[in-house]
């Protein structure tokens, strides 16, 4: 079963940590599937494009990021795809996230991981976007 949890879900979420995201979008699938793959439990809160503007500039604080996802854990905000599979990492080693220890010159099995699936999943939302800009032309 998926760790993650929407804000209407029977469970009392006022402590778990909040991922506020977007459906359709490479960089919060990439900290949703870190976040699961650590078998953390979360509250995730999907904003829509455009209309999560001035939630998030709320949220983080900031009028000029008003990007997602954002992680919201306490005192903790981490509003990067990066970071937040760094945290994941951070609060469940034992899953190896990021590979072994870090050594000079390699990089962890989720980041690799996680590069090749936001390209592919990019592709594929461009290619998707391509089709239907293309539909009525002739």
């Amino acid at each position: 079963m998926p760790a993650r949890h929407s804000a209407s879900a029977e469970l009392h979420v006022a402590n778990l940590p909040r991922l506020y995201t977007f459906a359709l979008s490479h960089y919060s699938e990439k900290a949703r599937w870190a976040l699961d793959a650590a078998g953390l439990v979360y509250d995730e809160r999907p904003q829509t494009p455009l209309l999560h503007i001035p939630n998030i500039a709320r949220l983080s604080k900031s009028k000029a990021k008003t990007t997602v996802p954002l992680l919201i854990d306490g005192n903790t905000k981490l509003q990067d795809s990066t970071a937040i599979v760094q945290w994941a990492h951070a609060k469940a080693p034992e899953k190896g996230l990021l590979g072994e220890p870090a050594k000079p010159g390699r990089s962890g099995k989720i980041t690799k991981a996680a590069a090749a699936k936001s390209d592919k999943l990019r592709a594929d939302i461009e290619a998707t976007i391509g089709h239907f800009d293309g539909m009525g032309h002739h």
